[in-house]
């Protein structure tokens, strides 16, 4: 999974820069880290060989259903979205090993986003192009307007689930797998990089990580997908919101 890319790349950043962009200080990012560790502490165990269930999909097949689980969870902006999804490049690479890179390129606010990925014909196909879907539409949605990494990659989470959302109404086997393939992806960021996170804090002048967006990124979406109305979900992705924006609605 990738965010989109960033032009003004060239400064080395450090955490007290990231702190500053967020608006967020140590204690409410270790406050934050505690309500982590509580998601992490609830995924239940999964099977070794998740991730292997093909799909009887194509790669059009596969944005036809990351399409409709969008247009499913936000209704009222099905224009946007089927907007998006027509103009943005799509680009799928035959998928090789176990890389899952993928990347969306904001290609400016006049243009439609560039979207890359593998494709290896398998149930986490759907989850990491409504990953990118989630990136290009929050591209298209904020118009322009700069958003920081964290909501970025939160909008990007409320489109994966959205596409957990979508299995939950199909068969029981698409239920099963979704919802099994979403905890093991919870534990790679709720507790692989919360960890990296954690260590990261105790220097404002550790060198910047992009890794450190996702774990915050990821408990935001879950509760602003339980916590908050469609319509205040869709100024999320207007870039209407900051992180501590988020907090206070949610009384954090």
């Amino acid at each position: 999974m990738s965010a989109p890319i960033d032009r003004d790349r060239a400064k080395q950043h450090n955490l007290g820069d990231w702190l500053h962009l967020h608006g967020l200080d140590r204690e409410t990012c270790h406050r934050l880290l505690d309500e982590i560790g509580l998601e992490a502490a609830k995924i239940p165990p999964y099977p070794s060989n998740l991730g292997q269930q093909s799909l009887s999909l194509d790669p059009d097949g596969v944005w036809t259903e990351v399409t409709s689980a969008m247009c499913k969870f936000l209704p009222e902006h099905q224009s946007v979205i089927k907007d998006t999804f027509q103009g943005s490049k799509k680009i799928a690479i035959a998928g090789q090993g176990k890389s899952r890179k993928a990347l969306t390129i904001d290609n400016g606010p006049d243009q439609y986003p560039t979207i890359m990925y593998h494709y290896f014909g398998d149930l986490p196909d759907l989850f990491v192009v409504a990953h990118e879907f989630g990136h290009a539409l929050q591209i298209r949605a904020s118009e322009g307007q700069f958003m920081p990494p964290v909501m970025r990659e939160a909008c990007a989470f409320i489109s994966e689930g959205a596409m957990l959302g979508f299995c939950s109404s199909k068969d029981l086997q698409c239920q099963d797998d979704g919802l099994q393939y979403w905890r093991k992806v919870n534990k790679r960021y709720f507790d692989n990089l919360a960890i990296k996170f954690k260590s990261g804090l105790s220097n404002d002048g550790e060198s910047y990580q992009y890794s450190w967006n996702y774990p915050i990124a990821r408990l935001l979406a879950l509760r602003i997908s339980d916590n908050f109305s469609r319509d205040l979900v869709w100024n999320v992705f207007r870039g209407d919101f900051s992180v501590k924006q988020v907090l206070d609605q949610l009384e954090f």
